[in-house]
């Protein structure tokens, strides 16, 4: 695979996506959360290269999540109001779309390896961790069979 993505550690991409947890926090208008996830959606497409191949229906979750708090959001608003919907849904899918896009990149047994080692993390959160997305890989992949 090409692409900065395809070459970075696990920890790093674990890094950029809690900073772009803090920085869909900071979405306050409606046209600057637009600009802003365009502009983050045409860098994660740079970032992830032209050889890069990601699964989009994992992009679905997040798809669902913008949605239902765009939704909820403007249901449960006295003065109902679509821009604060909207900004709402964006102030998810912020994180929640390129969070998706970098873990796919994500190897379960380095991020292990990262993560006992590097961080000196104890062993069962770690196990669970590498399970986890290891299990999440063997669910695509079986999906994929029953599909066939």
């Amino acid at each position: 695979m090409s692409g900065v993505l395809a070459r970075c550690g696990p920890l790093s991409l674990l890094a950029a996506s809690m900073l772009l947890l803090a920085g869909g926090l900071s979405l306050s208008g409606l046209r600057s959360g637009l600009v802003a996830f365009g502009v983050q959606l045409l860098v994660v497409v740079l970032l992830v290269g032209r050889g890069g191949r990601i699964p989009w229906w994992r992009l679905l979750p997040g798809v669902l999540a913008f949605g239902s708090v765009a939704w909820s959001n403007w249901l449960l608003a006295s003065p109902r109001a679509v821009d604060a919907a909207v900004v709402a849904g964006l102030r998810v899918a912020y994180f929640v779309v390129p969070g998706i896009v970098f873990a796919s990149f994500i190897d379960p047994f380095t991020l292990g390896d990262h993560l006992g080692q590097r961080l000196r993390m104890p062993g069962r959160p770690v196990l669970a961790t590498v399970a986890a997305l290891q299990r999440l890989d063997a669910f695509g992949e079986d999906w994929d069979t029953l599909q066939r």
